[in-house]
């Protein structure tokens, strides 16, 4: 009885108050089971479950709007399809996931998006996500990528990075890069096996990782903080 009252004193009070808590998806699905009327009051609210959600299968679809913290397990086939559901998803795991299709989440909230290992190739619409891992895609084209602040492109396809000397923390070893003149304002870079030789432009770069390059002279990274060749 008790637990009834709770439940249906939530479908009065602001849904706001369910912020106040820190609700595992576990406790949505409860309340929804103990009152018919909770999902129907939740479903516009901007309620989120911050913890960890690993998705199997459609079993929880109807949730998938409420995560905040999703990882979609490699075996789920209709991560395609509803795709769209996982856009205002605050940290998002995609890697090694039959998904192609991204466009969707460029019109969400998505912020930390790991699409490692996926067969995406368009990524033209993720410039507003923060943190953003393309490693072991087919990835060639990061033209529209100058405004994500942590970019993870190591084993990609990409040859031209002009438009990226904007992003705070890039990755690109393993690629094979030739020109990287535009990074100088790049505050972590990490060139670790490229073919780069020349960098010269690369004088302000804060943390430069260099290991396993064609790199002979240094001299030009003087002011660098932290050297790792």
């Amino acid at each position: 009885m008790t637990t009834t009252n709770f439940v249906v004193s939530a479908e009065i009070l602001p849904i706001d108050v369910f912020h106040h808590f820190d609700l595992y998806l576990e406790d949505l699905i409860s309340f929804s089971q103990t009152s018919k009327y909770f999902y129907r009051g939740i479903k516009n609210s901007k309620i989120k479950i911050k913890k960890l959600v690993t998705i199997f299968d459609d079993s929880l679809i109807k949730w998938f709007p409420f995560l905040d913290n999703a990882k979609i397990d490699r075996a789920y086939k209709n991560i395609q399809k509803y795709i769209h559901l996982f856009s205002k998803v605050h940290t998002l795991n995609l890697s090694y996931t039959q998904v192609v299709d991204v466009s969707a989440l460029g019109k969400g909230t998505v912020y930390d998006l790991d699409l490692s290992g996926t067969k995406v190739v368009d990524v033209s619409s993720l410039g507003k996500v923060h943190t953003l891992i393309l490693r072991d895609t087919e990835v060639v084209d990061v033209s529209s990528l100058g405004n994500v602040h942590t970019l993870d492109l190591t084993r990609t396809k990409i040859l031209d990075v002009s438009a990226l000397g904007k992003v705070h923390t890039l990755n690109l070893s393993h690629t094979n890069i030739i020109d990287v003149s535009a990074l100088g304002n790049v505050h972590t870079l990490n060139l670790t096996r490229t073919n780069i030789i020349d960098v010269s432009a690369l004088g302000n770069v804060h943390t430069f990782i260099l290991y396993d390059t064609k790199v002979v002279d240094f001299s030009a990274l003087g002011n660098v903080h932290a050297l790792y060749r």
